[in-house]
């Protein structure tokens, strides 16, 4: 989420308006200190242009092991 919403060229603030949440909540979700709801998935991959599966799909990329790594296993 942080990447996306640098390069939209917006701070956690202005992310958290154009959602309507509190930019504490945002900073604890791009800290994985909080796990949003189906509903704020889907309002992020909304507010980001993104289907809910490419939002996923971002997310996963980043936190699976490479290829590379998985082979080594």
């Amino acid at each position: 989420m942080t990447t996306r919403r640098t390069r939209a060229g917006w701070t956690q603030q202005a992310l958290a308006e154009r959602l309507g949440y509190d930019v504490k909540y945002i900073g604890q979700v791009e800290r994985a200190e909080k796990s949003p709801s189906l509903t704020t998935l889907m309002s992020l991959a909304t507010v980001f242009d993104l289907s809910l599966s490419e939002l996923f799909k971002a997310a996963e990329q980043r936190v699976s092991p490479s290829k590379k790594a998985a082979k080594k296993i």
